[in-house]
C-alpha cells in the first residue's frame, strides 16, 4: 500500500485531528507543509487543484485528493490496517456519530476570531485584508480559476463579520459548558474509559484536539472548574498517550509564532514586536498567536 501524503499546516486545527488519527492507526505518511500565514501557499493555483476550498489538511492517497479533516479520519480507519476506530457495535457507532456531529456544530474557526480583542483583533483585519487582496489579484490573474476565487473571497468576508464579537463566542463557550456537562455524565457511567465506551474511537481524538484548542485559547476553565473530575481525567489522559506528542497537539500558545504573524502583516513588524515585548505585550502576542490558530 503506498505512504499516504498529507499537506497540513504544523497548529491547524483540522490538521491536528488528522494527525492523531493518523498516530492511532500508526500510519506512516508523507508530510507537505503548506504556509497558510506568511504566504498564503492555500490559494496558490498548484494547491487549489488538490483542495478547491483551498483549506487545509489535504489527504492525497492513490490518486485520491481528500479534504474535510473527518473525511480523511473515516478514510483512514476505513483503508489503513491498525486499530479500528469507529466501533463495530450499533450502540457504540451511534454514539460515536452523536460525539463527531456535536464537535461538528462548534463553529470553531468563528470562535476563534470572535474572541480576538486588542492588538490581535487589529492584526486580525489587517491580515483579513491581505487575504483579500490577493484572492482579488489572484482572481484576475488566473481567469480559469476566478469562480473558486471570488467563492473563497465571500467565505472571508463572511467570517471577517465574526471578528471581535464577544457575544457570539460567550454563546457558543456557553453552548460546550453544556456539552461537558453531557460527557461528564457519561464518563462517569461504568465501563466509559473513553467517550464511546471501552476502546478509544475516532470520537475521542477529535474531542482530544477540540479540548486542546479551548485550552490554547484560555478555555480550559470550562472543564477545569472542579465540576467535571471525569471530563478533566479524560484530557489528562489523552495527554498521556503515544499519539498526543507525535501528532504535535497544541494546547499552549507556541514560541515566537506571534511574532511571524507580526512579521508578515505590518512594516518594520520585527522592531513592533520586540518593542512590544519589552512593554510587556504578553497577553497581546497571545491574542496575536490565535490568528495563527484559526484554520
Amino acid at each position: 500500500m503506498s505512504r499516504p501524503i498529507l499537506y497540513h499546516y504544523p497548529e491547524s486545527f483540522s490538521s491536528q485531528i488528522v494527525r492523531l488519527v493518523l498516530a492511532e492507526k500508526g500510519v506512516r505518511w508523507r508530510s507537505k507543509v503548506v504556509d497558510i500565514i506568511r504566504s498564503h501557499a492555500q490559494y496558490k493555483p498548484s494547491y487549489l487543484e488538490l483542495n478547491p476550498k483551498m483549506v487545509v489538511p489535504t489527504l492525497v492517497h492513490d490518486s485520491l485528493n481528500i479534504a474535510d479533516a473527518i473525511t480523511i479520519a473515516i478514510y483512514v480507519n476505513n483503508n489503513f490496517p491498525g486499530p479500528h476506530l469507529i466501533p463495530s457495535r450499533e450502540r457504540e457507532r451511534a454514539l460515536t456519530e452523536k460525539w463527531l456531529d456535536l464537535q461538528q456544530r462548534f463553529m470553531e474557526n468563528e470562535f476563534t476570531y470572535a474572541s480576538l480583542s486588542g492588538m490581535g483583533l487589529t492584526l486580525a483585519r489587517r491580515d483579513f485584508a491581505n487575504r483579500k487582496e490577493k484572492l482579488r489579484r489572484y482572481a484576475k490573474k488566473y481567469e480559469e480559476f476566478s469562480e473558486y476565487y471570488t467563492a473563497k473571497y465571500e467565505d472571508l468576508c463572511d467570517l471577517e463579520a465574526y471578528l471581535g464579537n464577544a457575544a457570539f463566542a460567550e454563546q457558543q463557550a456557553t453552548g460546550m459548558t453544556a456539552i461537558f456537562d453531557m460527557m461528564e455524565e457519561l464518563l462517569r457511567m461504568p465501563n466509559a474509559d473513553w467517550l464511546c465506551g471501552e476502546d478509544y474511537s475516532i470520537a475521542d481524538a477529535v474531542w482530544t484536539v477540540t479540548m486542546a484548542r479551548l485550552e490554547m485559547l484560555g478555555y480550559g476553565e470550562l472543564w477545569q472548574d472542579g465540576e467535571h473530575p471525569f471530563v478533566d481525567s479524560f484530557y489528562e489522559r489523552v495527554q498521556k498517550r503515544p499519539s498526543w506528542k507525535k501528532a504535535e497537539i497544541v494546547n499552549k500558545v507556541p514560541p515566537g509564532m506571534a511574532f511571524n504573524l507580526v512579521f508578515s502583516l505590518v512594516p518594520y513588524g520585527k522592531q513592533i514586536a520586540i518593542g512590544a515585548l519589552c512593554l510587556g505585550a504578553g497577553f497581546g502576542l497571545a491574542q496575536i498567536t490565535k490568528v495563527l490558530l484559526s484554520t
